[in-house]
């Protein structure tokens, strides 16, 4: 197998790891790490404003703490609201200049717009501007490394990584924060009903989406495509987790070896939540996906809620299929909008 080699001396300790980071103690040892400030609600302004066939877009720039301003997409239907929404968040796919535009069509620059993405992972589709027209607010942010935050290729992103641990921090706990914090911002927009909001993401958006619902309150529902296995099952020869470069935006060197990656997000129990994984992904063994699964669904049982978690290991590969997203769209409406008589 190509790509990065597993050094041998390191596999006594793979297989050794105990995480033994559990319950409360694992709930709070997360929300340090991946929603410090857990009420911060960065400000924003609108920057461009376009309406069209029944949607209203805005390009919006949004000020972090720490690394300053960040660019973003929201969507929604016309009218007041106010509209169940979903944080789409987008995924790595080893190309940086664009992050938001994965998901949602820029309107004020179409030809910004990465249509072989749309064809290549989501079906053909803006998925984000899909959901706006089944009634839903979107809102999509650039992760810092992404769109408008690129700091160019892998060089540069290993660099970057490095240059945040001099403080103390991680590049994958300021992109969780960040997410954290947008889901803030999402709930207190004046046409968002707060208290109907879910997190979306394929890839890269998938586990980011899982490690939100694990610490925001705000997060009702979620649906994670293409980003569930045992830390172990990445920890062998040719697996893109090794590469170290832009694998730094998903590792949190404070939580490696103490706590599983189905375990962070079974602390999302007793939410709604989909998992979907593709048995011909060639970056999650499927034995490590059937485990992980596993994982998830006894957490939700013993929460009481084993109907509100799905998990489907189906035919195919990495990417957010139409087949999915129907599924994701019937969990999301049933959740978030209101039943009528």
């Amino acid at each position: 197998m190509g790509g990065p080699t597993f050094p041998r001396f390191l596999e006594n300790l793979r297989d050794r790891h105990q995480f033994a980071l559990k319950d409360e103690a694992a709930r709070a040892a997360l929300a340090e790490i991946l929603a410090p400030e857990p009420d911060l609600v960065p400000s924003h302004r609108v920057v461009v404003e376009t309406r069209g066939e029944g949607l209203v877009f805005q390009r919006l720039a949004i000020d972090f703490p720490v690394t300053g301003e960040a660019e973003a997409f929201f969507l929604r239907p016309a009218g007041a609201g106010p509209f169940p929404a979903v944080l789409l968040l987008h995924d790595h796919g080893s190309r940086f200049d664009v992050g938001k535009e994965k998901v949602i069509f820029p309107a004020d620059r179409p030809e910004d717009a990465p249509r072989d993405w749309f064809d290549r992972f989501y079906g053909g589709r803006a998925i984000g501007d899909w959901l706006a027209r089944q009634g839903y607010a979107v809102l999509a942010i650039d992760a810092l490394g992404w769109g408008g935050r690129s700091v160019g290729e892998y060089e540069n992103q290993q660099a970057l990584a490095a240059n945040i641990m001099q403080f103390g921090l991680s590049w994958a706990g300021i992109i969780a924060a960040e997410d954290n914090w947008s889901a803030n911002l999402l709930a207190g927009l004046p046409t968002v009903d707060s208290e109907r909001i879910g997190a979306m993401g394929l890839s890269m958006g998938a586990l980011r989406c899982w490690q939100l619902a694990a610490v925001s309150p705000r997060i009702e529902i979620f649906a994670s495509i293409c980003w569930m296995t045992r830390m172990q099952a990445l920890m062998v020869d040719g697996n893109n987790q090794l590469r170290g470069q832009s694998a730094y935006a998903m590792l949190h060197p404070q939580l490696a070896g103490r706590i599983d990656y189905p375990e962070i997000a079974a602390l999302a129990a007793p939410k709604p939540a989909v998992f979907i994984s593709g048995r011909e992904d060639r970056l999650f063994p499927p034995a490590g996906i059937e485990a992980a699964f596993e994982t998830l669904g006894a957490a939700w049982n013993r929460a009481g809620a084993s109907k509100a978690i799905t998990t489907l290991l189906r035919p195919g590969g990495h990417a957010f299929t139409l087949e999915d997203q129907a599924l994701v769209i019937k969990k999301f409406d049933a959740a978030l909008k209101p039943r009528t008589c």
